[in-house]
């Protein structure tokens, strides 16, 4: 699986991109959900910081489908990352200055969710362009563990400096990842670019949209990936909660437990090109999507560091295993040239982690977070079960090679 890297440089490229622009996501999920935590002491304000980071994955994933299918991918993750940094810099700066407050916590937050929601269209439409199509579910699950690489990079360092040296130290490590993360970037070949469509009809917004109303196979496996990022997934965004008032571990036990979440995933990911191989594929990914949903039960009921950080790590792993092998599947269904905008349709599914992060904040006051964090996992396992009796389209789904 790894021999990809070697094989495929502009793969090899995109993935360490990927691994710098994500870090720096959850370098600032991290730290903006612990500094929020301070200035306000309000769980809902913590489920905020989330939902202004995935706001933005909804509002700009189809239209960023739409350039990406007009353009020169390579030069929009380049755009992106260029803007990224600013936002970086210049929050940074005002944090420095003792100049933050929630309001402009939330504002940065949305700006850089919208860079990172184009970012992340274009990096996913551009992997079927560096491989072969044999390698596909090798290069997704490696994608995947490059994504969740960040959530051991990111998270344990930016816990560890803002318990040492504050929250500015944080955001300035996150600026040092997203220089890097552009020199990736501006290194990709001309042949990362993929293929643009052109013709008038293509341009269309709705295309997208069509496609996969059209294409019940891609309609479902689109509702299988937002299920889980609506309802369970969310838990993220209350672990600074968790980490401060029920398992009293602190910045530096947020970290870790972020970390291990990462190391979970990466083993997911990992796992997807044997996984790939299993018979009776799509109905793996629904029972694994069932199953996650009973893992974060766990979670939100344990009150102790030692069984939530195992039952983190496996919950990470599944919960990579099955989105890789999902976006695999979906990738596999669509051609090239309405690529861009049915993956910005795909990608809506991930906006419902903000969706979800803010109802998640406001039960977590009002009942408490561990019911909150219970209640979601709950609904996620039960519509991924009713989504496993409705849908023979994914059912029938054999590995690829069938």
């Amino acid at each position: 699986m790894l021999e990809i890297l070697k094989v495929y440089p502009d793969f090899r490229l995109l993935a360490l991109g990927t691994v710098g622009s994500q870090a720096g996501q959850w370098i600032l999920n991290v730290t903006l959900g612990w500094l929020m935590l301070v200035l306000t002491d309000s769980a809902l304000w913590v489920g905020l910081v989330g939902f202004a980071a995935g706001v933005p994955m909804i509002l700009a994933s189809v239209p960023a489908g739409v350039l990406l299918d007009r353009v020169d991918r390579r030069r929009v993750l380049v755009a992106c990352q260029v803007g990224m940094l600013i936002v970086a810099v210049v929050l940074a700066g005002i944090v420095i200055a003792g100049l933050e407050n929630r309001w402009l916590v939330l504002a940065a937050t949305f700006l850089y969710g919208a860079l990172m929601a184009i970012n992340n269209a274009g990096r996913q439409t551009i992997v079927p362009a560096t491989v072969a199509q044999p390698a596909l579910p090798a290069a997704f699950g490696l994608t995947s563990a490059a994504n969740h690489t960040s959530r051991i990079v990111g998270p344990s360092l930016s816990g560890v400096l803002i318990g040492a040296f504050g929250v500015a130290a944080a955001l300035a490590f996150m600026v040092v990842v997203l220089i890097f993360t552009l020199l990736a970037s501006l290194r990709l070949s001309p042949a990362a670019a993929g293929t643009a469509a052109l013709s008038t009809s293509s341009r269309n917004m709705l295309a997208g949209f069509a496609y996969v109303r059209r294409h019940p196979l891609a309609l479902h496996l689109t509702l299988l990936a937002a299920i889980p990022m609506l309802f369970a997934f969310p838990y993220l965004q209350l672990l600074p909660v968790f980490a401060r008032d029920i398992l009293d571990v602190g910045a530096s036990g947020l970290g870790l437990m972020m970390a291990m979440s990462g190391v979970g995933a990466i083993a997911g990911g990992l796992l997807t090109g044997k996984a790939s191989q299993i018979g009776p594929l799509g109905l793996f990914v629904l029972l694994a999507t069932i199953a996650y949903g009973g893992i974060v039960l766990v979670i939100a009921f344990s009150s102790s560091i030692y069984l939530t950080i195992p039952a983190i790590m496996v919950g990470s792993m599944s919960g990579s295993t099955f989105q890789s092998l999902n976006n695999t599947l979906f990738q596999l269904q669509v051609t090239d040239e309405v690529r861009g905008r049915a993956t910005g349709v795909y990608m809506l599914a991930f906006g419902g982690y903000a969706l979800g992060g803010l109802p998640l904040g406001v039960f977590a006051d009002i009942f408490s977070p561990q019911w909150a964090v219970a209640i979601g996992a709950l609904i996620s396992s039960s519509f991924a079960a009713a989504l496993l009796l409705y849908s023979k389209e994914i059912r029938n789904l054999r590995k690829p090679t069938d």
